[in-house]
């Protein structure tokens, strides 16, 4: 991301994993992940595959909702 330069932005993450034995599994993203995704995203999606085998799909401010930013300036 940081190779695109300035203006880059996240509008959409989707995220899936499978776990040894080929099966999905459920894998919402981490506490670093979801500032990074902020960082660059404000308004950004985010979504995964749940547990039973459907999508779960949410706001990264409702995922990080004191999200670390820099003073302006």
């Amino acid at each position: 991301m940081l190779a695109e330069g300035p203006g880059m932005e996240i509008v959409a993450v989707a995220i899936a994993a499978r776990d040894a034995g080929g099966q999905l599994r459920a894998i919402p993203p981490c506490g670093a992940c979801r500032q990074l995704i902020h960082e660059f995203g404000k308004d950004a999606w985010v979504g995964w595959r749940t547990g039973d085998g459907t999508s779960a799909w949410h706001a990264i401010g409702a995922l990080l909702p004191e999200a670390f930013e820099l003073p302006p300036g």
